[in-house]
């Protein structure tokens, strides 16, 4: 009680007491603000473990963060993690110069100034080989200036380097199979002004030009079509124009012969083109005798050094053509090239007045070239043999595949060796000489009549090609100098079958252009990289060439 009052009483006195009251309240209030702050201290520290443990950014991480200015943070290339300490700074500041030289040449792009963006890029090219896709976008500048040609070479030249941005590979190959038939419809319709002209060389040209292209299958077939017709008319041309000498304004085609003399339907056909190209020409009469007494004649027919006929002959010709001239000639493979050699013969003086070869565009098939990633080589013990002589035939490939061996004969004939009746497989394992016939085949190569240069062709395939395919392209062909695919299905009895020159074009075909989805046969298989079995209508192939003397 007494210390009650004691208070009461204090608290009642004037400003001394009201002072000490005063000054007790302020030493209370600091103590209490004082102890709350190391509870804050003391929560910030616990939250700043509980972070570092649960692995937030830290004070520490964030001040070894470079700052980058917002301008230069949104030009800078994206670049991968670095893990290893590859990049260092000045790497990353190139990226970024690549970027903004890049975006440059885009804009330029943008703004049609082709020729600009074309240097821009190749500079860009030169100075940053590494990054392969400068190399799509100079052949986009070229194929936006209209310049085909030189973006056709740019976009092959991206998708050859393979790189790994799949999206831009698919449009290159796209915009490549658009600029070959563009530029090849080109090359068409030029051939067909200078044909209109008679400039048949020219025009012959353009149309190379345009298969070599290798544009589709159909604008492939439409080439060969013209370059056939083209020809044709280039011989015709020719003889027209040559016929002023001619005293009876009047010519007689006779169906040509293979090389070995032989009626062929090609050679049927050829005559009757010319028929019809002579005819509208309007300048001679123009007849077709097919009668065995004048094939008689003409088939022993041989020109001396004055380029006329014996006269023996012109006296028979002149009996039984009423004509002032006869045409006449003969195709098939000179060497590996398919050719048409016409002439124009004066009957009643017995003299070449005309004449004209020609070599028909889709036969030849070339060899690959030694450095190429799949390769052939066939070769034989010797380069000269006599009739009567057996032979060998070595093969080696650097791949597992599929061989067929022709030979093409000195008087055009072409006969297939292998595979053949005797011994139908003819897969064979790489980087291994193998010999036909080999030491378990029950048959043997010998050399045969006539005389002359002869060839071996060994064609690779890394898948086997069958006569049906070879049918199926032909069927499809319109072009003068086919034969229809029913006699290419007739299989010889032959032990060593004979090859019609169509179906040699056919092979060709196959080979530059492929048929589309191959039809699984029993029996037939192909042998891949991956040591699978399958098919595939993009298959590898590979041709080689011997060449040896035959005498008697």
């Amino acid at each position: 009680m007494r210390r009650v009052k004691r208070l009461v009483s204090r608290r009642g006195t004037g400003a001394r007491g009201k002072t000490k009251e005063s000054y007790g309240c302020r030493f209370t209030l600091s103590i209490k603000k004082e102890f709350n702050m190391n509870k804050l201290l003391i929560l910030i520290l616990f939250f700043v473990f509980v972070c570092s443990m649960l692995g937030c950014v830290t004070v520490n991480i964030v001040r070894d963060t470079p700052k980058v200015s917002p301008p230069e943070q949104m030009k800078e290339a994206p670049i991968k993690e670095d893990t290893s300490g590859k990049y260092s700074a000045s790497q990353k500041i190139q990226a970024s110069k690549y970027e903004t030289e890049l975006q440059k040449g885009l804009d330029l792009l943008g703004r049609k100034q082709y020729g600009e963006s074309i240097e821009c890029f190749k500079a860009l090219a030169i100075r940053h080989p590494e990054e392969t896709k400068v190399q799509y976008y100079i052949a986009l500048a070229y194929d936006e200036s209209g310049d085909a040609r030189e973006a056709l070479l740019g976009y092959k030249g991206f998708v050859d380097i393979q790189t790994g941005d799949e999206v831009l590979v698919r449009k290159s190959r796209s915009r490549i199979r658009a600029l070959k038939g563009g530029i090849a419809d080109g090359l068409i319709n030029a051939a067909s002004v200078l044909a209109e002209n008679h400039e048949y060389g020219g025009s012959l040209k353009r149309l190379e030009e345009a298969y070599d292209l290798k544009p589709s299958s159909a604008l492939s077939r439409k080439i060969v079509e013209l370059y056939d017709r083209h020809s044709l008319c280039s011989i015709a041309w020719k003889m027209s124009s040559l016929s002023d000498s001619l005293s009876e304004k009047s010519v007689s085609i006779v169906p040509f012969t293979n090389l070995a003399r032989e009626e062929t339907t090609e050679g049927s056909a050829v005559a009757m083109e010319l028929k019809n190209e002579l005819i509208n020409m309007k300048k001679l009469e123009v007849y077709v005798r097919d009668d065995a007494s004048v094939r008689a004649i003409l088939k022993e027919i041989e020109f001396g050094s004055s380029g006329a006929i014996d006269e023996k002959s012109r006296k028979e010709l002149g009996k039984l053509v009423s004509t002032g001239a006869i045409i006449t000639g003969r195709i098939g493979y000179v060497a590996d090239t398919f050719k048409i050699n016409g002439w124009m013969i004066n009957v009643e003086t017995g003299k070449i007045i005309a004449s004209k070869s020609v070599s028909v565009l889709g036969w030849n098939i070339a060899d690959t070239d030694k450095y190429a990633d799949f390769n052939v080589k066939v070769w034989m013990d010797r380069k000269e043999y006599r009739i009567g002589d057996p032979v060998m035939i070595n093969v080696q490939t650097n791949k597992d595949c599929f061989v067929t061996l022709l030979n093409v004969r000195s008087n055009g004939e072409i006969w297939e060796l292998f595979p053949n009746n005797y011994n139908q497989n003819n897969f064979i394992k790489a980087n291994t000489r193998h010999t036909i016939p080999s030491s378990n085949d029950n048959f043997q190569l010998t050399v045969v009549a006539p005389s002359g240069q002869d060839y071996i062709k060994a064609i690779a395939t890394s898948i086997p090609i069958t006569r049906e395919q070879i049918s199926q392209v032909l069927a499809e062909d319109n072009s003068i100098l086919v034969a229809s695919a029913d006699i290419v299905r007739q299989r010889g009895k032959s032990t060593f079958r004979s090859v019609s020159p169509s179906e040699m074009r056919g092979l060709h075909e196959i080979l530059m252009r492929g048929v589309g989805t191959f039809p699984v046969q029993n029996g037939s298989h192909s042998y891949n990289n991956s040591g699978s079995i399958g098919y595939d209508t993009q298959f590898e192939f590979a041709v080689s060439t011997w060449s040896f003397v035959t005498k008697r």
